[in-house]
């Protein structure tokens, strides 16, 4: 999804989320590459449709998510379909993550 969309959804997410509560999601998380890349070549498999693949740089991630309140707290690294993370997000609290 974009990231117009990502930010909906994770504003959603924060509103919705209860004190102490998780999310899971997976995304295509990365180090040391862009912010947003869309479709990148030679990355995991070929994309053949439109936002196929949205490759985001992880500390990027993790600004959007600081800006809706959320916190990143446990990234399992390519292990969901087609080479996506799991990510596991909690409500960001005044000291510490969760």
């Amino acid at each position: 999804m974009t990231v117009e969309d990502m930010t909906i959804y994770l504003a959603e997410i924060r509103r919705l989320l209860a004190p102490g509560g998780r999310v899971f999601l997976t995304a295509y998380l990365e180090d040391d590459v862009p912010d947003v890349c869309v479709n990148p070549p030679d990355y995991r498999e070929s994309s053949n449709t439109p936002l196929h693949r949205v490759r985001l740089n992880r500390r990027y991630f993790e600004d959007l998510l600081s800006t809706h309140g959320l916190a990143l707290v446990r990234i399992d690294h390519a292990c969901e379909h087609d080479g996506q993370s799991g990510v596991y997000l909690a409500p960001r609290t005044k000291v510490g993550v969760g």
